[in-house]
């Protein structure tokens, strides 16, 4: 998308992410998608409920996405790649954009659906001379990066929004609320999923949100307190990554 910076990370991410799931025995249900447009996402969204909505046996999801959100009265957006950005209204903006409540409602309508995962590695700088975070107008308009109206810059938040878990629900964001990530385009991956992996795979006997608490406690020593990774959950016991033995379990690859 011309109007958003590029995020070279959020392809590695992709691919490990792609890799790593079927290694911890996850079935991906044709549900890896890099570079994902408006319809990709409807599609996937309504083939996994398709596919899961008369099953029996007890269901866990995890959605994991890289790459560029935003936040509109207090509602998650996902930006497909082929979304329009100069949005003169909010018809326009949920027209473009996928809201995260459209894709957790119809997961909650899985009657087997034991534990969903959200993890959300977005809320970098989303818009070229960073829009999102400078809403200063006449700077925008002398950079050429202005929308046809002030639309935008009177409500769109800067990072995502903390949402209220749902039920069996763990959403992971990585970082906190109102909050952008850091980001270095020399990294190979985002600092976020860089630990996540990592945690991953040399512990493999723990839960997530044990897993979780030393991503965040690893990114914010790398970062020097500028990105603390936020959770909200709703679990009622733990849930554990492994499935089977990944080949890479217990090697620290970073």
């Amino acid at each position: 998308n011309e109007s958003l910076v590029d995020i070279p990370q959020a392809k590695h991410d992709y691919y490990e992410m792609e890799n790593i799931l079927p290694e911890l025995g996850f079935r991906d249900v044709d549900a890896n998608i890099l570079n994902p447009s408006y319809d990709d996402i409807v599609e996937l969204r309504q083939s996994i409920f398709n596919k899961f909505k008369d099953k029996n046996t007890p269901l866990e999801i995890i959605f994991y996405y890289s790459g560029h959100a935003l936040t509109y009265n207090n509602v998650n957006y996902i930006i497909p790649v082929n979304a329009r950005i100069d949005f003169q209204d909010d018809f326009e903006l949920k027209a473009n954009l996928i809201s995260l409540d459209s894709i957790r409602n119809t997961f909650q309508q899985i009657s087997s659906l034991e534990n969903i995962i959200f993890i959300l590695d977005s809320c970098r700088t989303n818009l070229k001379g960073d829009f999102a975070m400078t809403k200063n107008i006449e700077k925008e308009k002398s950079e050429g990066n202005i929308f046809p109206t002030n639309f935008l810059l009177k409500d769109i938040s800067q990072g995502l929004s903390s949402q209220s878990p749902m039920k069996n629900e763990l959403i992971v964001y990585s970082t906190s609320p109102g909050s952008v990530s850091v980001a270095d385009k020399k990294d190979y991956n985002s600092m976020f999923t860089k630990h996540l992996i990592n945690w991953i795979y040399t512990n493999p006997n723990k839960d997530i949100e044990t897993i979780l608490k030393n991503v965040r406690n690893s990114v914010t020593i790398e970062t020097n307190n500028k990105q603390i990774p936020w959770t909200s959950s709703t679990l009622t016991k733990p849930f554990f990554f492994p499935r089977k033995n990944p080949v890479r379990y217990n090697v620290n690859v970073y």
